[in-house]
C-alpha cells in the first residue's frame, strides 16, 4: 500500500512548531470572536440609546403637534377678531366715504372693500369738498390709488399732521420732500 494516502492514525504526532501554529490560530480566532462580541455589545448599547432618543423625539413631536394645533386655533380666533375689526373700520370709513363719492358701493367693490383704499378716496373727496384748486385735485386724483394714508401717517411722525389731510400734505409738501406715499414706493 505504498500509493495509499496516510490516515490520521498513521501520521506522526505534530511537532512543537505545528502545535504553536494551531495554538496561535486558535488564539487569533478567539481574539476575533471577542472583538466581534464587543462590537455586538457596543452596537446593542447604541441601538438602545437610539431607541430611547427616538422615543423622546416622538414625544417631542407629539407635543409640538399639539402646540401647533393650539396655535392654529389661536390664529383662527385672531383672524376672526381682525376681520370683525376690519369690518367695523370699513363701515366707519364707508359712511364717511359715501358722503363724498358718487358711487361708493361700486368703488368699494373694485378695491375689495380695502379700508386703506377707501380712506384714500375719502381724503380725495374731502379735498373736493373743500373746493381745493383743480390742479391740486388733479394731482391728488392721479396718485390716490398709490397712496396709503396709514403708512404715510406712520412715516410722518417727525411732523405734526394732527387734523391735517394726509393726502393734501403729501401733494403739497411730501411729494416735494420725496416722502413715500406707500411702503412699496421709492421716490428716489
Amino acid at each position: 500500500m505504498r500509493g495509499a494516502a496516510p490516515t490520521r492514525a498513521s501520521l506522526p504526532p505534530p511537532g512543537p512548531r505545528e502545535v504553536r501554529r494551531t495554538d496561535g490560530a486558535d488564539g487569533a480566532r478567539a481574539a476575533q470572536i471577542a472583538h466581534l462580541q464587543a462590537q455586538i455589545s457596543r452596537l446593542r448599547q447604541e441601538k438602545g440609546q437610539l431607541e430611547e432618543r427616538l422615543g423622546r423625539l416622538h414625544a417631542d413631536n407629539r407635543a409640538l403637534e399639539a402646540e401647533a394645533g393650539r396655535l392654529s386655533r389661536q390664529i383662527d380666533t385672531w383672524r376672526k377678531v381682525a376681520n370683525r375689526a376690519r369690518h367695523g373700520e370699513f363701515w366707519t370709513l364707508y359712511q364717511r366715504f359715501a358722503a363724498v363719492h358718487d358711487d361708493a358701493e361700486a368703488y368699494a367693490e373694485t378695491v375689495n372693500h380695502d379700508p386703506t383704499r377707501i380712506f384714500a378716496m375719502c381724503l380725495l373727496g374731502e379735498l373736493r369738498a373743500r373746493r381745493a384748486s383743480e390742479a391740486l385735485i388733479a394731482h391728488a386724483a392721479k396718485i390716490v390709488d398709490l397712496f396709503d394714508p396709514f403708512h404715510y401717517l406712520t412715516e410722518q411722525q417727525d411732523r405734526t399732521l394732527a387734523g391735517e389731510n394726509p393726502l393734501l400734505h403729501y401733494v403739497t409738501v411730501g411729494y416735494a420732500e420725496r416722502r413715500e406715499p406707500n411702503p412699496l414706493f421709492d421716490p428716489i
